[in-house]
């Protein structure tokens, strides 16, 4: 339930002192001290805090509260300022005014006790909510000043009648142990706390004889109670921190990623550990060793982490699952015609997916409709080059395509390199081309698209002069007439199949 550290520190008298087992003792007037519980005399005061604080103890995750006579506030206390935080108020039972606080290091419970020097109550403590639930009231003897645990979840109490007890957690009865062997007396000036670490139960009374508080050891079977030192007047609370357990714990800069990105994983295990074994499902590495590792995922899915931690002494391990959340990427690819003729409109489209958005540029031509959709309409410049490329945005990932280039063509007519006529029209045509033929001495004619892919071949006969071809299913953009002769000559013709 508590741990010691042994630290230098320099005592306010400007010599430095070295301390053993440390508990945390504020007095009736707010001076708050830290304290050697091997020589109490050896302290160094934090600070000023709240005052008349009569119970206090230590979460199970190293958080001081405490309560105040003043105005029955539940506070946290710093241990490194004195600072008190106010909770809420809490009220005891009756008259009855609070005496004592323990954690129980089984479960992480607080408890509170409360007496008028006659009978007292029990309680556990909310300590969000400062909710109070009594478990036993009416107590024999005269009035608990005092609770602590053990570490196996076993509470002990001091009663004015210089009498320790063992408690019944569950219902607040008390079993008589034994009585203290020295003086001790004094309402409300005592405080119950236990260090697992040395297995010692310290307590803080009231001498009558001396006139002093002072700190003492409590024998669990005998209740023999053994001086250690004053621990100044008025002091009626002693807190001694928690043990930090080996606990494995993490944290990452993101948990939600797109493909091929990386996440730095932070180590925030306490208890010291000093080494690491992570093991990342899906992720690259699979596995670490380094305290704080970067990972990279590259496949769509939610995937585990898990680290085991160890400092020589034991191990811990922690895993989350689905912890990691990794969304694909999407992968647009520009469609549309790849030559085209310098002013002319043509259309290019990715595949739509619903919630998407696309943004679109494009180099050598203007988008003159649908941008931000999945389809656009691109009016091409002066011949020369042209690029298109989408980018297309899902709610947690972008996808850029790969470049998709274009020729524009100067489209500027014909070109004739026979000694006969002939014309090719309508140039551009959408349904249907018409191919006039002045000299017999074609034979065969064919089309290809603008990859050079034949598409179209018929053979000619000496009797054709006009030749029409149904271009209705081809797509939109750029082809080529190849109309072979007799002699070997052949003559390549260029039309645009519009929409």
């Amino acid at each position: 339930m508590k741990k010691a550290y042994t630290t230098l520190f320099v005592s306010i008298l400007l010599s430095f002192s070295v301390f053993g087992q440390t508990g945390f003792l504020p007095n009736f007037f707010g001076d708050f001290y830290k304290r050697d519980l091997t020589n109490p005399s050896n302290a160094i005061l934090i600070g000023t805090t709240q005052n008349q604080i009569g119970a206090s103890d230590f979460s199970s995750d190293g958080v001081l509260y405490a309560i105040s006579g003043a105005d029955n506030g539940l506070y946290i206390l710093d241990t490194t300022d004195a600072t008190a935080t106010f909770i809420t108020s809490i009220t005891p039972s009756g008259s009855e005014f609070w005496t004592g606080m323990a954690n129980d290091p089984t479960d992480g419970t607080m408890y509170v006790c409360s007496t008028d020097g006659n009978s007292s109550t029990f309680y556990t403590l909310d300590l969000e909510t400062g909710a109070t639930t009594i478990i036993g009231s009416g107590m024999i003897e005269d009035g608990v000043t005092g609770i602590a645990f053990d570490d196996t979840g076993q509470m002990f109490a001091i009663f004015l009648v210089r009498k320790f007890y063992s408690i019944d957690k569950t219902n607040g009865q008390a079993t008589y142990i034994g009585d203290f062997n020295m003086a001790v007396s004094g309402l409300p000036h005592h405080g119950l706390d236990f260090d697992p670490e040395t297995q010692t139960m310290f307590m803080v009374s009231y001498n009558v004889f001396e006139l002093d508080n002072e700190l003492w050891t409590v024998d669990l079977t005998t209740g023999a109670n053994t001086l250690v030192g004053s621990v100044d007047i008025w002091t009626g609370t002693i807190a001694v921190r928690p043990p930090v357990m080996l606990t494995a714990g993490f944290t990452a800069n993101a948990t939600e990623i797109c493909e091929d990105e990386i996440i730095n994983f932070t180590d925030e295990s306490m208890g010291n550990p000093d080494s690491w074994l992570w093991t990342f499902e899906g992720g690259d590495p699979a596995t670490s060793t380094d305290q704080n590792p970067v990972v990279a995922y590259t496949n769509e899915g939610q995937y585990d982490v898990t680290l085991e931690v160890s400092n020589g002494s034991g191990s811990n391990t922690v895993t989350m699952t689905d912890y990691i959340s990794v969304f694909g990427k999407p992968t647009p690819e520009v469609q549309g015609p790849e030559t085209v003729c310098a002013g002319h409109a043509e259309t290019y489209s990715t595949l739509y997916n619903e919630g998407n958005t696309y943004d679109w540029e494009v180099s050598g031509g203007e988008i003159i409709s649908g941008a931000g959709t999945s389809e656009i309409v691109v009016e091409w410049g002066a011949a020369g080059e042209g690029t298109v490329v989408v980018t297309e945005s899902s709610p947690e990932c972008e996808g850029t395509s790969a470049i998709f280039e274009v020729l524009i063509d100067p489209c500027t007519g014909i070109e004739t390199n026979f000694d006969w006529q002939q014309r090719l029209y309508p140039n551009p045509a959408q349904k249907e081309i018409i191919l006039d033929v002045t000299d017999m001495r074609a034979n065969r004619l064919t089309i290809l698209d603008s990859k050079g892919q034949s598409i179209f071949y018929q053979t000619l006969s000496k009797t054709d002069v006009q030749i029409r071809i149904d271009i209705s299913s081809f797509t939109q953009g750029l082809y080529f007439l190849c109309i072979s002769a007799n002699d070997g000559n052949d003559i390549l013709l260029k039309f645009v199949k519009s929409e």
